[in-house]
């Protein structure tokens, strides 16, 4: 399927790599329940893992997606620097998504998305299944939730956090900081061991 470029944001590189250890937001933003868990989580110096479990269709019988009852996905994130991020969904739910965020000036990023759909169990045909379509879409609408959300951040530091999110947060923000690096301290942090 092609790839979307999704144009001018407001400059929000690091907001993808929060996005993904802000586990209440994707109950507001995205309607998961209950709210997901980090299951692990894994730094290196240019690469940053985390894998976080969800159920989906929590609470309900049943959805478009998830037909025969709630399902126990996980979803492997992997940010190589603070401008590319690759998505895997294990479980239930198999897409892939490549996101990219290219810094054009010191207000805006541009961003690419591209989403890949694994072909459905007997489907040899030339078009893309409506199911497929479907999920392609809302994966398209999902991204957009989380855009409105990122052009209307700000950044403070410390973030007001729960409880639950200090370990993932701070994680990806030491990391974070080693492309970011405005002075000797920023150098001095981001050199410093990730717990």
């Amino acid at each position: 399927m092609p790839a979307i470029r999704i144009g001018k944001q407001l400059r929000v590189p690091r907001a993808r790599l929060e996005n993904v250890v802000d586990l209440a937001h994707f109950a507001y933003v995205h309607g998961t329940n209950p709210t997901p868990t980090i299951a692990q989580q894994e730094v290196g110096e240019t690469t940053f893992r985390v894998a976080v479990d969800f159920i989906f269709g929590g609470g309900r019988a049943s959805t478009w997606l998830t037909a025969d009852g709630p399902v126990v996905v996980r979803l492997h994130n992997l940010y190589s620097g603070i401008g590319l991020s690759y998505a895997a969904f294990e479980g239930g739910d198999r897409y892939r998504t490549l996101l990219s965020a290219t810094p054009v000036d010191d207000q805006y990023t541009t961003l690419f998305h591209s989403i890949w759909v694994p072909r459905l169990t007997g489907d040899d045909g030339d078009r893309l299944p409506e199911k497929l379509r479907r999920r392609m879409a809302d994966a398209k609408d999902q991204l957009r939730r989380d855009i409105t959300i990122w052009e209307h951040l700000r950044y403070t530091d410390p973030a007001g956090l729960a409880t639950a999110e200090l370990q993932g947060f701070n994680a990806a923000r030491r990391w974070a900081r080693r492309f970011y690096p405005r002075n000797e301290e920023a150098k001095i942090l981001a050199a410093q061991p990730i717990p």
